[in-house]
């Protein structure tokens, strides 16, 4: 419920953890991580709202026709979002718990939020039947199996067809440290897969490596540009909402597990 003082919005875990018994967790983790995110911008925006109030200049916000265009397109079908209808009521706080109550059967309450780490929710999404006989998902592989590395690393997932296919993830929330071992990491990785590829007469690796943005101003955000600059054409830089296109690709495709071709 959108009003020029305040936004409020409210979803029910109670129907995701239902979601998920039906149509399986991945697709529940993936809904769970939209809601979160507008759960977000709508804290934020409170807050910048709240600055003006009582002001004789007026803030403008996001929830606007554009946002749930936006939305629409962004939540890719994980959740349907309707067309904006205008209410003749004055908002509230009780006039949004009236709603909840009939559309949802529960009042809106405080959700607490379990904080997942992005790994996590990664993981969630490629941990279904249909992706875990095709690819080894949290595999790691050590420098005997995989000449080129220097240490032992673990993947999000990995997999081979005519050319290797391997995501890994990065939380921009790490320390600028923890950042740039991981990159570290991931570089070694990219140049051994390459050389195996080459011995084994494959094409070009399809390489991922799948992040969460940066606080803007940020130290992690200079190393994100840095890295996006430096790397994009070595390798994939993407965001959460790439993670549905790959999975959609290793179930389209011929895709094997990789550690079916590593030395032991």
């Amino acid at each position: 419920m959108i009003g020029s003082e305040h936004i409020w919005f409210h979803y029910s875990p109670k129907r995701l953890q239902f979601i998920s018994q039906l149509s399986g967790a991945s697709y529940a983790e993936l809904a769970k991580t939209v809601f979160e995110q507008i759960t977000s911008k709508v804290q934020q925006t409170n807050k910048q709202l709240n600055i003006y109030k009582d002001k004789v200049l007026t803030a403008t916000h996001v929830f606007n026709i554009d946002y749930f265009e936006y939305l629409k397109k962004y939540a890719q079908n994980t959740i349907i979002v309707g067309e904006i209808q205008p209410l003749t009521q004055i908002l509230s706080e009780s006039l949004f718990s009236d709603f909840c109550k009939k559309l949802l059967n529960e009042k809106p309450e405080v959700i607490k939020v379990h904080k997942t780490s992005f790994h996590a929710k990664v993981k969630a999404i490629f941990k279904v039947p249909s992706i875990e006989q095709k690819v080894d998902i949290g595999l790691k592989i050590t420098p005997t199996q995989l000449p080129g590395l220097n240490a032992d690393i673990t993947l999000a997932l990995i997999a081979k067809n005519g050319s290797v296919l391997a995501a890994d993830t990065l939380d921009f929330e790490s320390s600028p440290l923890a950042i740039g071992n991981t990159l570290n990491a991931f570089d070694v990785l990219v140049y051994s897969l390459d050389k195996f590829s080459i011995s084994n007469n494959l094409k070009k690796g399809k390489y991922h490596l799948l992040i969460n943005e940066p606080k803007p101003s940020s130290e992690q955000e200079k190393q994100f540009n840095n890295i996006y600059k430096n790397k994009k054409d070595t390798y994939s830089i993407d965001s959460f909402d790439k993670v549905n296109d790959i999975k959609n690709e290793i179930e389209k495709e011929d895709y094997s597990k990789f550690s079916l071709a590593l030395t032991t």
